[in-house]
């Protein structure tokens, strides 16, 4: 930022980075940027971040390994196709 500014906006701009006593209200462009698809990723994201799933004590044979491996891919093709597919794509040339 320090290419943009001068030299005393930007040591303010920096300032007011850690400056935590000031309450800044919530832009409403965040609120018009989520939709129910964010809330429910975001729902499964903190129910499993945690490892709740030790306390249930499924057991482990080859179809609960095989499962877990089918879902893991079907998981990762479905979010590396949904990265692909995106508006803000990281892949520029993929579809070149």
């Amino acid at each position: 930022m320090f290419f943009r500014l001068d030299l005393k906006n930007s040591f303010s701009f920096y300032a007011n980075l850690f400056n935590f006593t000031r309450k800044a209200p919530v832009p409403l462009e965040i609120l018009f940027l989520t939709d129910t698809r964010f809330y429910i990723l975001l729902g499964c994201g903190i129910i499993f971040s945690f490892p709740w799933w030790r306390k249930l004590n499924i057991p482990v044979n080859k179809f609960t390994v095989t499962l877990k491996y089918i879902v893991l891919i079907i998981l990762f093709v479905w979010s590396f196709g949904t990265l692909a597919t995106d508006a803000y794509n990281p892949f520029i040339y993929f579809r070149f």
